[in-house]
């Protein structure tokens, strides 16, 4: 009688054990894949395409300053851009995070090119720090040809360390 007794009370608890078990599971499934997920890596890489738009312009107004002899008006678009750039960086930050979230948790379909997407986002947000340096300098000498020519080649390389990790994402 005390194992008919027993055996009853043991079979909800196990069931009980077995489905929360089963929901902890699938929640984890399901959050695994919210925190590391291709589509919001994508939609952080068009904002990243955003902040360089915005940087651009506003690099291109500052350029037209400095030329006309506007210096303040040039420092305040330099100090916009600069902006910008702490902007990109972040974007970039987050990118990062997310291509190594997705290598971690194996969301690719090719090893080699997730791994070169995280290499190129690593360079690309410490490229994205030196634009960001170039321009606060920029900001206060912004009639500096020496720190506007270091700024066009710091985003050259930036340009083509995004080239490449946009094709490694788009491979990955």
């Amino acid at each position: 009688m005390s194992q008919q007794t027993l055996t009853p009370a043991r079979k909800p608890h196990a069931w009980t054990q077995r489905l929360r078990a089963l929901l902890v599971a699938a929640l984890l499934s399901f959050s695994a894949g919210a925190i590391a997920d291709p589509a919001i890596a994508n939609q952080i890489l068009q904002a990243v395409r955003y902040d360089r738009q915005v940087l651009d312009m506003d690099l291109q107004i500052a350029k037209i300053h400095v030329q006309n002899g506007n210096v303040a008006q040039a420092r305040l678009y330099y100090t916009r851009a600069h902006m910008d750039a702490t902007m990109l960086s972040v974007q970039l930050a987050k990118l990062q995070q997310q291509n190594l979230d997705s290598l971690n948790r194996g969301l690719y379909s090719n090893r080699t090119a997730m791994e070169l997407a995280v290499s190129k986002g690593q360079m690309a947000k410490l490229q994205s720090q030196y634009i960001e340096m170039d321009l606060a300098i920029l900001s206060q000498l912004p009639t500096s040809m020496e720190h506007r020519v270091k700024l066009d080649m710091d985003l050259l390389m930036f340009n083509m360390t995004m080239q490449q990790l946009e094709q490694a994402m788009r491979d990955a």
